[in-house]
C-alpha cells in the first residue's frame, strides 16, 4: 500500500514486563510495517524500571526503536511514545499482549487517509487458550463492540488505534497523568478529541486479537475491571464537563446513568432468577459492577487498577 508522498507512520508498542509476547509480537509488527510505503517504524516504550524489554527488542533482526519511560503510569508511556513521534504525521497504538491481523496497519492508514479524520479505532478480538467458563464470553469485557467501517464514534480504546498526530498537537491533547493509575487515559483523549471537534472512524477490517490469560477468566477480575472501567468513564465525562462550566449538569447525568445500570441490573436478575438463565443473571451482575463504579466515580473514589506496588508486579 502506498501512503501519499511524505506521510510518515509510526507503530508504537507500549510495554511493561511481557518479554515473551513482546518477542513474538515484533516481527509481525515488522511485517506490519513494511507493507506500506514509505515502511513504518516500530518503536517500543519500556514502563519497566529495570529496562526488561531492552534485550528483546537488541535481539530483534530487524531496527525496532527502544526507549526507557521508568515513569509510572499508562499515561506516562503513551506520551512518551507521543515525544518519539514528534517527526510522524499518524501513530498506531497496540499492546504487547495482542497480535494484529493480515494487513491491519494498511487499512488503519488507509481508513485515516480516506476519512481524514483525527483518529480510527478498530475491533479488538478475545481469545482463550482454554475453554473458558459459560458467563466469560457473556460479558462485556470480551465481546467488545463491532461497526460498520466509517462509523462515527464517540470514544475508542488505545489497545486499536491511530491518531493523527499533526491534528493532536494542533489541539495540545495529550494523554492525562490523571489517569495514570486508574486507567481511563485513552477515553479521556478520545472524548477531549470529540469535545474539540474531532472525528473518529471505526474501521472493522483493521483487527487485531488479545489472548485472555487464565488469571483474567476469573469473577474477581472482571468485576474489577468492569468497575473500573465505568469508574473512569464517569470521571472523564465529568472532567470533561468541567472544562466547560457544566460539572453539576453533568453529574447529575452521570448519575441518572448509573441509577439506569443498577435498575437494569436489578431486572435482569429477577428475571433470570426467574427463569433459571445464567446469561441473564451475569448480565445483571455486570450491570451492578458498573453501577458500582459510577457510584465510586460520584463520591470521588478513583479505581487504581494500575497502581504499582513497591515490587511491581502487574501488567500494564
Amino acid at each position: 500500500m502506498s501512503t501519499s508522498p511524505g506521510v510518515r507512520v509510526v507503530i508504537a508498542v507500549p510495554t511493561f514486563r511481557r518479554t515473551e509476547q513482546l518477542r513474538e509480537l515484533l516481527p509481525e509488527l515488522l511485517d506490519q510495517a513494511n507493507s506500506i510505503d514509505p515502511p513504518a517504524q516500530v518503536v517500543v516504550a519500556d514502563n519497566d524500571p529495570d529496562g526488561s524489554a531492552r534485550a528483546v527488542v537488541r535481539d530483534c533482526p530487524e531496527s525496532v526503536r527502544y526507549v526507557h519511560e521508568p515513569r509510572p503510569g499508562l499515561a506516562a508511556v503513551r506520551n512518551r511514545l507521543l515525544d518519539e513521534s514528534r517527526d510522524f504525521d499518524a501513530l498506531a497504538f497496540i499492546d504487547d499482549d495482542e497480535k494484529p491481523a493480515a494487513g491491519w496497519l494498511a487499512e488503519l492508514v488507509s481508513a485515516w487517509r480516506l476519512y481524514g479524520c483525527a483518529a480510527v479505532s478498530g475491533p479488538v478480538r478475545s481469545v482463550f487458550d482454554n475453554q473458558p467458563e459459560a458467563w466469560i464470553a457473556t460479558t462485556a469485557v470480551f465481546r467488545r463492540p463491532q461497526h460498520a467501517s466509517g462509523t462515527l464514534r464517540t470514544g475508542g480504546a488505545s489497545n486499536n488505534l491511530l491518531l493523527d498526530l499533526r491534528w493532536l498537537r494542533q489541539a495540545e491533547l495529550r494523554f492525562d497523568p490523571a489517569y495514570g493509575e486508574s486507567g481511563g487515559e485513552d477515553t479521556k483523549l478520545m472524548h477531549s478529541i470529540v469535545a474539540a471537534g474531532g472525528e473518529i472512524r471505526w474501521c472493522d477490517t483493521a483487527e487485531v486479537t488479545e489472548l485472555v490469560p487464565p488469571e483474567r477468566q476469573t469473577k474477581q477480575w472482571v468485576r474489577q475491571r468492569l468497575i473500573r472501567t465505568s469508574n473512569s468513564w464517569a470521571r472523564v465525562e465529568m472532567d470533561i464537563a468541567a472544562l466547560q462550566g457544566q460539572r453539576a449538569r453533568r453529574m447529575l447525568w452521570v448519575g441518572s446513568r448509573g441509577g439506569y445500570l443498577l435498575i437494569r441490573s436489578l431486572a435482569q436478575t429477577l428475571f433470570g432468577l426467574l427463569r433459571r438463565d445464567e446469561k441473564l443473571q451475569t448480565l445483571g451482575a455486570c450491570n451492578r459492577y458498573r453501577s458500582l463504579g459510577v457510584a465510586r466515580a460520584i463520591l470521588g473514589s478513583v479505581s487504581a487498577e494500575y497502581r504499582r506496588p513497591p515490587a511491581a508486579t502487574n501488567e500494564s
